[in-house]
């Protein structure tokens, strides 16, 4: 009996493995091309009642290097402040600018129609959506550009910053 269960477990282990092996050049750090220019890029934060953190989220965001860009932040409707925020670091830096969604059409949700009115302002042709809570490294998004060179989708993870070894066992990335 237990060499049985023994059998039917092993693929449960070696599956997952071999799985995991594989798909491991998937998951590499893109690296920086240095014989072309990538083309700008417009860095869109959808934020609604995001005044904890959307300074430090276009903080990091403006110190992208190497490639030309924007950062536009669509405030969802905010009431915390959150456009006032935006617009303080728009007064000082003119790659920022702010926009409000405009009223959510029926049969739409909140982040997704902020994501296509974002979409519909961008003035740059990669478009590269990124959370409030996100912090980007600042050759983040040049090599995301550099790697969508042939490619029609990139999709990045950032990195999970836990507290504690629960935390970190729990969350999935």
């Amino acid at each position: 009996m237990s060499l049985v269960l023994a059998l039917v477990c092993l693929p449960c282990a070696v599956i997952p493995a071999v799985m995991y092996i594989k798909n491991l050049d998937y998951y590499l750090e893109p690296r920086k091309k240095t014989d072309i220019s990538p083309q700008a890029v417009s860095i869109l934060i959808p934020a609604r009642n995001e005044a904890a953190g959307i300074a430090d989220a276009v903080r990091a965001a403006l110190a992208t290097c190497d490639i030309e860009f924007e950062v536009v932040v669509m405030n969802d409707g905010s009431t915390d402040g959150t456009d006032r925020i935006v617009l303080d670091l728009a007064a000082n830096d003119k790659r920022v600018r702010l926009e409000n969604a405009p009223s959510l059409p029926p049969g739409w949700n909140g982040k997704q129609h902020a994501c296509w009115c974002l979409a519909q302002t961008a003035r740059n042709p990669i478009l590269c959506f990124v959370d409030a809570d996100v912090r980007l490294r600042s050759d983040c998004i040049s090599r995301m550009a550099d790697f969508l060179d042939g490619q029609s989708l990139v999709s990045g993870f950032p990195q999970q910053i836990t507290e504690t070894f629960l935390e970190w066992r729990l969350l999935p990335l």
